[in-house]
């Protein structure tokens, strides 16, 4: 329970009070500091995986998302209750249906994949992304990028390069299952013949398949090849709710910054959630893994650290997650279940009293990124997400020795203006267009 803030522009954060609750359109990373302080958010678009709904659940409030007209309903000052598990606000009730997404297929292969990213997809607000809309942005370069992706397929098996050094180039799992749904699409939007969708296909399945130890597809867990026992060998730290709240602020503010640094869908390169990591009957621990933070080949100003781990050990709090690691639930209380805490920047343990410093620089950070990127024109948009795209599969393309850079035709291509390619968001329709398979 709580008064309701109504945040319209960055102007109105300056009202924004302690255990207000933010009543907003969508969050964007300029509401990082705010957002820290709220009790409760309310959202009129977004998903159960949107960007409100997953940092809302590390920080241990309720969020309730796609609340038609709650700007309208709702005015600055009004004492509402919300409920975050039911969808219910006291004053103006309304409720969130959840798609119950159910595959046909049986469990084989690609298959198997599909219908573990259809859950994920139905779980998603695509209205939400932004600066821009993978389903409208990826097919303005479709073909481009399968003929560079071939090419480097090509000169791997021309060199007899390793499919296990391969699968290294990428940063995680979930990085892997995002990289293998956009080809599916692009295979599907440019008319790839059958052989060589299946080949490409298989190819990415193969690799995701070398990295992944359980649950390869993400059903439920992102548990990547790593020895999680010799990780409980660290130093860990014992936690209480203070810390809980200051770790789901760095979270927050880390996550915010990577989506300012790599657009909304390619968020999975750099943000890597494990677990869960089953420790005994009631205890899970949990890897909270921002891979890449100073992209200084993307940007060119220096950022507060490269690679953050924030490493949770919960009690009677259940993980989960789907394909995309980040899209995460917790059954249980994480702000008093946290029982151990362990946080890492660039190797280096931080202390406590560190804490509040590096959260602040963080948040300041994911403000500024956010604001330089949404500064830049639409076309410089496109150009730019086309540079991280290639920049998230650099060290796939350089193992086999090409430039990892846009080339001339994919900048050029993408300044055509976005159509909506796609027309349904139903079961049958997506399985159709992206099992390979299938003409």
């Amino acid at each position: 329970t709580g008064k309701v803030k109504v945040i319209n522009s960055y102007e109105d954060h300056k009202n924004f009070q302690e255990e207000d609750i933010l009543v907003t359109r969508i969050t964007d990373p300029t509401m990082t500091q705010i957002m820290g302080k709220a009790s409760g958010i309310i959202c009129e678009i977004g998903g159960m995986t949107s960007h409100p709904s997953i940092l809302s659940r590390e920080l241990g409030i309720p969020c309730i998302v796609s609340v038609k007209n709650v700007l309208i309903e709702l005015k600055d000052g009004d004492v509402v209750t919300i409920d975050g598990s039911s969808g219910e606000i006291i004053i103006n009730p309304q409720k969130k249906e959840k798609e119950n997404c159910k595959s046909k297929f049986k469990n084989e292969n690609i298959k198997q994949f599909l219908k573990s990213y259809l859950i994920t997809l139905g779980e998603m607000d695509t209205e939400t992304y932004e600066p821009l809309n993978c389903f409208t942005y990826h097919p303005l370069f479709d073909k481009e990028w399968i003929e560079k992706i071939t090419k480097v397929i090509e000169l791997i098996e021309k060199n007899n390069i390793s499919m296990k050094l391969v699968a290294k180039t990428f940063t995680n799992t979930s990085h892997q299952r995002a990289q293998l749904f956009f080809l599916l699409l692009d295979l599907k939007s440019a008319n790839i013949n059958k052989e060589k969708k299946i080949k490409l296909a298989e190819f990415f399945h193969k690799l995701l398949l070398l990295n992944s130890k359980d649950d390869p597809y993400g059903f439920k867990s992102n548990l990547p090849k790593k020895n999680y026992k010799k990780i409980l060998e660290k130093d860990f730290k014992k936690a209480n709710p203070e810390i809980a709240k200051k770790l789901g602020k760095l979270y927050t503010a880390t996550y915010h910054l990577n989506n300012g640094l790599y657009t909304d869908f390619y968020t999975d390169y750099g943000v890597n959630v494990m677990g869960p990591y089953k420790i005994d009957e009631t205890k899970e621990l949990v890897i909270k893994e921002f891979c890449d933070s100073m992209p200084l080949l993307l940007w060119k100003y220096i950022f507060p650290f490269k690679k953050l781990r924030i490493y949770c050990i919960y009690e009677n709090v259940k993980f989960s997650c789907d394909a995309i690691s980040c899209h995460v639930n917790y059954e249980g209380d994480t702000i008093n279940g946290l029982k151990e805490y362990l946080v890492e920047v660039d190797g280096r343990i931080v202390n406590e009293n560190e804490l509040d410093k590096l959260i602040e620089e963080t948040e300041k950070v994911a403000i500024k990124q956010w604001e330089i990127f949404i500064s830049m024109s639409k076309d410089e948009i496109k150009q730019k997400a086309v540079y991280i795209r290639n920049y998230i599969n650099k060290d796939f393309f350089e193992l086999a020795g090409i430039e990892w850079k846009s080339n001339k035709e994919m900048l050029d291509v993408v300044k055509k203006n976005e159509t909506q390619f796609w027309k349904e968001t139903s079961e049958e329709y997506w399985m159709n267009v992206l099992d390979p398979y299938q003409d």
